[in-house]
């Protein structure tokens, strides 16, 4: 079966360290819970552009270092074993090489490729695709994701997906879709 795998918050924790990158540098005190939604701004309470700055700043600071999700190596091991693994994240495409690298130290050789969509508006670089081009043109049977819109997208493909629970993705689970609430989670869904 052909997996495409969610980068951010499914197998990288990056949310949790830009928090306490932005904690850090705006001497406050956010936590993971606070952030319910993907317009960080609007948690913050500042300007829109100003917080893409900072997430950009973020990736190439001394501090970007997020570990893994918990559970994350051991249930992609688990899954290269029988299946066929692509990464598919909406990360930038200048953020390709500090990807790239992070990947490969935390998951060798255990994905066919890494994807990346370029899909945001702040992309400064490079041709922007969706998810769910992507999905499609790599004949994904199965999404891990944590983003609920890129779960329709892709649900207008056929494509099964797992919600691995975030804050961010409370409000709904969509059809033909498993919400997990960790890696073991997600592993006992695919066996």
């Amino acid at each position: 079966m052909i997996i495409a795998v969610d980068l951010d918050d499914v197998l990288s924790a990056t949310t949790p360290a830009f928090i306490d990158y932005y904690n850090t540098i705006r001497k406050t005190d956010f936590r993971l819970e606070d952030f319910h939604t993907y317009y960080w701004h609007n948690i913050v309470g500042e300007a829109r552009d100003d917080v893409f700055r900072l997430v950009h700043d973020f990736y190439f600071s001394p501090d970007f270092a997020p570990k893994p999700v918990i559970g994350a190596i051991e249930g992609i091991k688990k899954l290269a074993q029988s299946h066929s693994l692509h990464i598919v994240t909406s990360r930038q495409e200048e953020f390709a090489d500090i990807t790239h690298k992070w990947v490969n130290n935390h998951f060798p050789t255990l994905f066919q490729k890494v994807h990346i969509a370029n899909h945001a508006h702040w992309a400064t670089q490079g041709t922007s695709r969706t998810k769910k081009e992507i999905c499609q043109e790599i004949g994904a049977e199965v999404l891990i994701e944590d983003n609920l819109d890129y779960i329709e997208e892709c649900a207008d493909l056929g494509i099964r997906s797992i919600l691995l629970d975030r804050p961010w993705n409370k409000s709904k689970t969509p059809k033909s879709t498993t919400r997990a609430y960790s890696w073991n989670d997600i592993i006992t869904n695919l066996a």
